[in-house]
């Protein structure tokens, strides 16, 4: 490659933004820095900057003027004895990258470049000028094949999402278990049957949590009162279901089910953060979930901290089968299932469900179309969207019998398990379709893609013009340095 490697002396491309595809960003030429690096058309790109070390690209834009390239890059200029598409071809090998990965320097991260001395000598398997251009009509012609197929498989991926939502939808407007209720009139709950059941829960778990804050409170009084008095425990009000303007603007549901504000259905709490300047906080078993660790998928069970006993006393301690949803933010909206007991930090509102509720029947419709969207259009319009506990407490919920929700939380997941099953296999495919195109490109340097041509002109001959042709300019180029200098 050093053979064909050389430092050139308003258009302006910076870096690509993929690997295969897309173009590099145009921008004006008042954006275009100091330190400026002009290049001609055919000139081939290669980054040398990560992230995106190893991707190359032709400047393809046939206008007369010259280009101004980001300092990103390293070009090969144009040779005449090289097709630029060949080279660019070639240099997107899997034998390039992996060695241009494997050598490039610096301390991680954006840091990390190559040079072009650190790949001058590697190989580089120059073919006859009709050659190349047959060996790239081919990998064209084959890779225009591979992504018609990858745009399929992506196509068919993106419907899945669009498909859960469907499943969501249809859930919690009573669809999915209308042909169930048909079958199971006898377990099915009047709306006032629910609203006495909740009342009663409510009431049960008001008591305890009443005994174990008098608990708390004496164990406060006889060690001196250190710190703040117990929070004193408010008696739950009767639970009534929606009305007025806010039910008028709810789906219509069946007629066993009743919509009810959040706060009704189990404890609403705000995360908050033990200091961080106690180290002794932190380093224990409990996990202390962020927005971050919800990227986990649907179950959220680990997180990247952990809070130790200390912390604990500091933290507001979830059960397993909370929902936790982030309600600050640009990941306002999103949402996990808790499967431990955890903690969170302030970003993240928690519910945790009464006893007659599947926590998972809850974690679902939070994260369906309909409740999904009112957690981000409910948010205040700032600069940083925030949703409060209160107004996020007030968020309508829909509940049903409990042998009900049982079966929307099987028939909603058994479908989901089916649609995971199907994107993996997508997503395999789509491995495999890159597997394939790096294939391609190792059949087609190994002269194995395309006939060879008895009559074509041995790439010996084109070589020694290459090289005559570099030895020219450069004696061109140290006179005209001579000449500048005197």
């Amino acid at each position: 490659l050093a053979t064909l490697y050389s430092n050139p002396y308003p258009h302006v491309f910076r870096q690509a933004p993929s690997f295969d595809k897309g173009k590099p960003e145009i921008v004006q030429g008042q954006s275009i820095a100091s330190n400026k690096l002009t290049v001609e058309t055919d000139t081939v790109l290669l980054c040398k900057i990560n992230p995106r070390i190893n991707r190359v690209w032709v400047v393809e834009d046939h206008s007369p003027h010259s280009k101004i390239a980001s300092t990103e890059w390293i070009p090969f200029c144009r040779v005449r004895e090289l097709f630029p598409k060949y080279l660019c071809y070639y240099m997107r090998g899997a034998g390039l990258r992996d060695y241009l990965a494997s050598q490039a320097s610096g301390v991680g991260g954006s840091l990390m470049r190559i040079k072009a001395s650190t790949f001058s000598a590697f190989p580089f398997p120059i073919a006859p000028l009709p050659e190349q251009h047959r060996i790239v009509e081919k990998v064209e012609e084959l890779f225009s094949e591979l992504d018609k197929g990858i745009e399929s498989l992506k196509t068919a991926r993106a419907k899945l999402e669009i498909y859960r939502q469907a499943v969501l939808k249809h859930a919690f407007e009573g669809k999915l278990t209308e042909q169930w209720r048909e079958e199971n009139r006898d377990k099915l709950e009047t709306p006032e049957q629910l609203l006495a059941r909740i009342n009663r829960e409510r009431k049960v778990r008001y008591e305890q949590q009443l005994k174990e804050w008098e608990t708390t409170t004496r164990k406060w009084e006889g060690t001196g009162k250190p710190g703040k008095k117990p929070t004193t425990l408010k008696m739950p009000t009767e639970v009534s279901p929606v009305k007025g303007k806010l039910r008028k603007e709810l789906p219509d549901v069946p007629e066993c089910w009743e919509w009810l504000n959040l706060k009704h259905i189990g404890r609403i709490s705000t995360g908050t953060t033990p200091s961080t300047k106690i180290r002794e906080n932190y380093g224990g078993s409990l996990p202390f979930f962020k927005p971050a660790d919800l990227d986990q998928g649907r179950y959220v069970r680990t997180a990247q901290d952990h809070l130790s006993r200390l912390g604990e006393d500091c933290a507001r301690v979830l059960p397993a089968g909370s929902t936790l949803v982030t309600c600050i933010g640009a990941t306002i909206g999103k949402t996990g299932f808790a499967v431990t007991r955890c903690a969170t930090n302030q970003q993240i509102n928690s519910i945790s469900p009464c006893s007659g509720l599947d926590p998972r029947f809850v974690y679902l419709q939070m994260v369906a179309p309909f409740v999904n969207k009112r957690v981000i259009t409910n948010a205040s319009a700032t600069t940083l969207p925030i949703l409060n506990k209160s107004k996020f407490s007030e968020l309508p919920f829909v509940i049903c019998s409990s042998p009900e929700q049982h079966e929307v939380v099987r028939i909603v997941e058994t479908k989901f398990d089916e649609t995971d099953r199907r994107e993996r296999e997508f997503d395999a495919a789509l491995k495999q379709a890159e597997t394939l195109r790096l294939a391609i490109l190792k059949r087609a340097f190994s002269g194995r893609l395309v006939a060879q041509d008895p009559l074509d002109e041995p790439a010996s001959i084109l070589l020694d013009r290459i090289r005559a042709g570099r030895g020219k300019t450069t004696t061109n180029n140290n006179s005209k340095k001579r000449k500048t200098t005197v």
